[in-house]
Formats: C-alpha cells, sequence, structure tokens
C-alpha cells in the first residue's frame, strides 16, 4: 500500500519552479505494520541535480531511486509520444529510461515525503516467471548503449543482474524453473560478466553472487536459502 502525504504534491511544484525541472524525484519511507519506519535511499544529498545520461546511470544503480513510475512527477510533455505499454509486468521499467533520455533536467530531492506501507502476504504469490522484467531491462541495454556508450558497462550490468533477479523471485515463490530456462539465465549473466567485473558500482558480494551464479547453481540455491534465513527477508 501507498500513502501519500498531502502535502508532497505542493512540495512538489515548488520544486519544479524553483529548479525548472522536467523531472522532480522523491525520497520514500518504507513503513511496516509494527510501526518501525526507514528512509529507503540516500538521504545525505539534498537536491541532486541531474542531466539525462547522469540521471539513467543512477536508475539502474538505486543509489537515490528505481524503476518505479511513484514517487516522481513529471513534466506532462515527456508522455507527449511515450506510453506505458499494456498487458506487461514491470511496465514502469520499459518507459523510466526513455522519459529520462527526453528529460533535459532531473532533480532527486533527498527529503522522504512518499510513504510506502509493508503489509505482510501484499506481495503476488503468482509463480509465473516474470519475462518481461527481462524484456524491458534487454530493451533498455540496447538503446542506451547506443545513445550514450559510457553506460554500456552500466546497463549490460543491469542485464545481467535483471537475469538474477527473476531467477531470485522463483525463489521466493517457490515456482518451478526448468533446466533449459535456468541454463537461459546462466548464459545471460556469463555473456555480461565481464561488464559486473568492471562495473565500480556492484559491491564485492554482488560480484560473488553473480560469480556463483554463472559457476553453480546448486551454490547458489543453498546460498540464497541461507542469505533468507538470516535476514529474515
Amino acid at each position: 500500500m501507498i500513502l501519500l502525504n498531502c502535502t508532497y504534491l505542493k512540495f512538489y511544484g515548488n520544486l519544479i519552479n524553483k529548479y525548472q525541472s522536467d523531472i522532480v524525484i522523491c525520497n520514500r519511507y518504507y513503513i511496516f505494520e509494527d510501526e518501525k519506519k526507514y528512509i529507503r535511499y540516500n538521504d545525505k544529498v539534498k537536491d541532486l541535480i541531474m542531466d539525462s545520461e547522469k540521471a539513467i546511470f543512477e536508475l539502474n544503480n538505486f543509489r537515490y531511486f528505481d524503476m518505479s513510475a511513484w514517487a516522481k512527477l513529471y513534466d506532462k510533455n515527456l508522455f507527449e509520444d511515450i506510453r506505458f505499454p499494456t498487458g506487461k509486468l514491470s511496465e514502469d521499467y520499459y518507459v523510466m529510461y526513455l522519459l529520462f533520455d527526453k528529460a533535459e533536467k532531473i532533480l532527486y530531492h533527498s527529503e522522504p515525503l512518499y510513504y510506502y506501507f509493508q503489509r505482510k502476504g501484499s506481495i503476488s504469490k503468482d509463480r509465473k516467471i516474470n519475462f518481461d522484467f527481462i524484456e524491458a531491462s534487454y530493451q533498455q541495454m540496447l538503446y542506451v548503449e547506443k545513445k550514450y556508450p559510457n553506460l554500456t558497462t552500466c546497463v549490460r550490468a543491469a542485464y545481467a543482474s535483471a537475469n538474477m533477479t527473476v531467477y531470485d523471485m522463483v525463489l521466493k515463490s517457490k515456482g518451478n524453473c526448468e533446466k533449459k530456462q535456468i541454463r537461459q539465465f546462466q548464459n545471460e549473466v556469463k555473456k555480461n560478466f565481464k561488464y559486473i567485473i568492471g562495473d565500480k558500482e556492484w559491491s564485492f558480494i554482488k560480484k560473488l553472487q553473480a560469480y556463483l551464479f554463472v559457476k553453480s547453481i546448486f551454490v547458489y540455491n543453498l546460498a540464497f536459502k541461507l542469505f533468507r534465513r538470516i535476514k529474515k527477508v
């Protein structure tokens, strides 16, 4: 459940006027049923102004924001020739990099104005594999590396990560995944492994995760289950 602060839109409007931004993004609180809350993204900077290339870079590194369409306010002109795809999961992923590419100025405001309520059992139990997430990441990769060659490492590592993320979602939902499909996930990560190693934004743990994913899915599964047990996620 997403709870919207009443002052949110007015505050956004003031930020747009102040910085003349095409997109404004705010930080968010995650609120839990026990009333605990935490700030989701980096709150050490006050207002971070970005051009398209910088914003797409940050979009794929999740330091300040993510692919979700909410917690953002847009100039309506950005949507003149951009639409969310119908019949797709992860529809935000299909359009966010396009909106960022079209915008001249993007602002991240680190004050958490969005309240995102985390309810137990609210995550979908659908055991179908969300291939749309991978497809959207692949489309972004092709588009971005052509227009912004400096972001090739970033978006190729993100595409590899998307394959692992979808497999992780299968494990979390205790769904079934055919061996052929697992090999396909592994192959896509393997093909882009050099970009993972070369991405300075990836932590050692994430790089180790990718290494295990490519080398031994059995060991990866054990490590994944152990991590979830320790973290209780």
